[in-house]
């Protein structure tokens, strides 16, 4: 597996991915018109620029073979701490449970080393299932908070953190 930083001509990509792993996901908790709506607002080309042009997002592909079969979104010194947000993680529901998740935030976790970040920390879903996921990968819930997102939805997240050694 190859990971490559995403370039422009790579946003529909992360698209593609998102909207799999979001049904994958999502169907059975969010209603089609969220998932749709939340689709549009973070995954969208023109949303992808801004988050990388604007807003201090990387984006990171992996590909295994000639697929991209995942991505990462960080942001390092999030909110001007040494903290690196991981905004965005998913992988194609076929090739979960095979190591690639592990190996984008073992990335992100040398990048904010490398950038003096002492904490990882990620928003994710309540009812997602990945929290034992992220709990074999060394986070711990720190919080809860509901995030108003627009034309009536929330996100009611679990705030999660993973302190580094370094």
């Amino acid at each position: 597996m190859e990971i490559i930083e995403a370039q422009g001509n790579q946003f529909f990509e992360i698209g593609k991915i998102a909207r799999e792993s979001w049904y994958n996901v999502y169907a059975n908790l969010l209603s089609v018109d969220q998932i749709e709506y939340m689709l549009e607002w973070m995954y969208s080309v023109d949303s992808i620029k801004d988050q990388t042009q604007n807003q201090g997002h990387k984006y990171l592909l992996l590909k295994d073979e000639s697929l991209f079969i995942g991505f990462i979104s960080y942001e390092v010194n999030y909110k001007n701490e040494s903290k690196t947000k991981i905004h965005k993680i998913y992988i194609l529901p076929n090739m979960q449970k095979k190591g690639a998740g592990r190996i984008l935030i073992d990335r992100v976790e040398r990048i904010a080393k490398d950038n003096n970040n002492r904490t990882l920390v990620l928003n994710m879903n309540k009812q997602n299932n990945a929290v034992h996921f992220y709990r074999k990968m060394g986070f711990d819930i720190v919080k809860e908070e509901v995030n108003d997102i627009g034309n009536g939805y929330v996100m009611d997240d679990y705030v999660l953190e993973k302190n580094l050694d370094i």
